[in-house]
């Protein structure tokens, strides 16, 4: 049986975020990120971000789903 992940909200530092390669929004333009940015400017984060722990070449970060 696999141990169960941790749930609930935590802070995590940005250093340790990373885009899941397995996302599959890969295609970023300017643009997007741009209207992104205003959002977040007018608005704020809204929801949380969802994370997953990183394993191999990943450890020690958390991936962005």
């Amino acid at each position: 049986m696999a141990a169960a992940l941790p749930t609930g909200i935590h802070k995590i530092p940005l250093p340790q975020l990373t885009p899941s390669p397995y996302n599959a929004r890969r295609i970023r333009t300017t643009a997007r990120i741009e209207e992104v940015a205003r959002s977040l400017a007018e608005h704020g984060q809204r929801e949380p971000i969802t994370t997953y722990p990183g394993t191999g070449k990943e450890a020690g970060k958390y991936l962005i789903v």
